[in-house]
Parts: C-alpha cells; sequence; structure tokens
C-alpha cells in the first residue's frame, strides 16, 4: 500500500472522529441524558440494596458499565491527551473492583465456642440473677464478630442437645434480648391429669398420668417454663472485631416411660428431671445484615468438650 493511499486513509479517520465528536451533532438534552445515566444508575443502585440487595448491585454495575462506555465515547475525552481517558478508566475499574472485594464477595464470619459444666453451687446460690437448683448444670455461649464490619439486626436460634431453663447476657458491648423461642411460663413442672383435665396437685418432681392418644403417645404432656430446647438471641448491632457472652443453665428433662399405660400411673411415676449433665453440642443459626444491608444467613454446630 502506497504512502499516498495511507495518507487519505488517515484523513478519512480524522475526518469520521472529527464528525462523530463534533458535540453539536448530538442534541444537548441527548447529551445530558447520556453523560448522567451511568451516575445515576449507580446511585439508584446503591439507594435499593437495603431492600434489594443482589437487584441494586445488578443497578450499580449496570451504571458503571454505562460509566466505562460514556468515557470511551465522551467527545470532549476524545479530544484531549489518551492520558485522561486512561485515568479515568483507571478510577471506574477501581472503583469496581472495590465494590467487589469489600461488598459482593465480603465473608461474614461467626465464631461460636461454648462450654457446659455440672457445678457445685451451695444450696440458694444466685448465679448471673438466677436461682440455682441441684438439678441444674452450666451453659456458657461467646458469639464473636471478628469481621471489620458491624453487623446489623442480629437474630439467632441457640439449641442444645437438652433443655435450656434460661439464657442471659453477661458481657459484650451490644445488648441483647434473650427470651424461649416457644411460649412459656415460669417454671417447668408436671401435672395429674383425668381425661385430659387436670386435676392436681401439680408437681415439678415426677410424672403422674398423662393422656394418650390411640397409639400411646402422651398429648399435651404439660411442661414448660424456662424448659425450651431452643433460645432466641436478639440484638440490634454486634459492633465489629467484639464479642457477646451469654450465661444459661440447661437441666435434663426425663421422657415419660410409656412402654406400657400402666407405667404412666402414679405408682410408676417417671421424675420430671434427670440427673444433671453437661450440654454435649450448641447449634447456633443466626441472620442478620452487613454492609447496604446485605442479608447473612449463618449456621454453625459446635461440640463441647468434656470438662
Amino acid at each position: 500500500m502506497s504512502r499516498e493511499h495511507h495518507r487519505r486513509h488517515d484523513a478519512a479517520l480524522e475526518q469520521r472522529r472529527a464528525t462523530s465528536t463534533n458535540p453539536e451533532t448530538v442534541p444537548q438534552p441527548l447529551q445530558l441524558v447520556r453523560r448522567f445515566s451511568g451516575p445515576t444508575f449507580v446511585i439508584a443502585g446503591f439507594s435499593a440494596t437495603s431492600t434489594y440487595f443482589w437487584w441494586g448491585m445488578a443497578l450499580a454495575y449496570f451504571g458503571l458499565v454505562l460509566l466505562i462506555v460514556e468515557v470511551v465515547y465522551e467527545p470532549w475525552l476524545l479530544r484531549q491527551n489518551p492520558a485522561y481517558q486512561i485515568a479515568c478508566l483507571g478510577v471506574i475499574f477501581f472503583l469496581s473492583d472495590l465494590i467487589t472485594i469489600r461488598i459482593v464477595l465480603s465473608p461474614a464470619p461467626l465464631d461460636v465456642q461454648a462450654t457446659s459444666s455440672v457445678p457445685s453451687y451451695g444450696p440458694g446460690s444466685n448465679i448471673h440473677g438466677i436461682e440455682w437448683s441441684s438439678n441444674l448444670a452450666n451453659f456458657d455461649l461467646v458469639v464473636s464478630n471478628p469481621s471489620p464490619t458491624d453487623y446489623e439486626h442480629f437474630d439467632a436460634l441457640v439449641t442444645t442437645d437438652i433443655v435450656i431453663k434460661t439464657l442471659r447476657q453477661i458481657h459484650g458491648f451490644s445488648d441483647c434480648q434473650t427470651l424461649g423461642a416457644h411460649p412459656t411460663v415460669d417454671n417447668p413442672v408436671s401435672q395429674y391429669m383425668v381425661g385430659g383435665q387436670p386435676v392436681g396437685p401439680a408437681t415439678n418432681s415426677k410424672y403422674q398420668v398423662v393422656p394418650l392418644d390411640k397409639n400411646g403417645h402422651p398429648v399435651n404432656v404439660p411442661i414448660s417454663g424456662g424448659a425450651d430446647w431452643t433460645y432466641r438471641i436478639i440484638c440490634d448491632r454486634i459492633p465489629a472485631h467484639s464479642q457477646s457472652e451469654f450465661f444459661g443453665a440447661v437441666e435434663v428433662i426425663n421422657e415419660p416411660d410409656l412402654s406400657s399405660k400402666a407405667k404412666a400411673l402414679a405408682s410408676s411415676a417417671t421424675p420430671l428431671f434427670g440427673a444433671p449433665r453437661a450440654a454435649k453440642w450448641v447449634l447456633l443459626e443466626a441472620r442478620f445484615q452487613t454492609t447496604l444491608g446485605r442479608n447473612r444467613s449463618i449456621t454453625r454446630q459446635v461440640q463441647i468438650a468434656a470438662p
């Protein structure tokens, strides 16, 4: 190809470029729409993440793509030193990587530690506001947020292999509430019943007669109170790099011996409480929110080492 042909080809390209980069070839309102569409989608996307996280992030990424297209084809930038265009693209790609690493791909770790033991507290002891009795065992739970991000609206269910009589927060920056996951009354009791009706007296030491269904299973055995296999922990916020400590009392509630209906009679009553023992495991199922209202869900099961 001759040198003259190269000159004509370059001149034609320059003419087309000049025509395409002439601001007057695009109406002014359309120029404004084009220039501001990218930032608008980015802002709208981040505004929507608190309610619809993934839809909001999709809008934000779409806005970043529009920004890249605008930088590539913006007439004013095309008439400047190419270094300006490269710098603008670098900023956009840096923001994209920052959003991806710090928000989209950011982990939300949750550490759970638990111990349990049978103490030898004296009669009438009060431990962290819990009136202690001989059928109870200690249960200590530590929930930690090791991340650099606060966890908002923390809501967790805690379950062990035996009954949680009560659970309460004793340390931590968070102000948390604890309550049984199911409706309860003050203390677990067993109730003598005939024909499905309580006839008293109530006792917290032995099972009495319980109503049975056609398969020989108990119907509405009235055991309640702090007696709940699952407790709920609710915190407005667990700050970054912090932990909350909880102390509880666990107990063993025996199942009625229903090998025959006769064994449900008072003459062979089953003790309500079993001998105290330490819990063997704890299961924590948590839901919370992180940066920009992203919903998280984590399940942790921890085996408790024998004391």
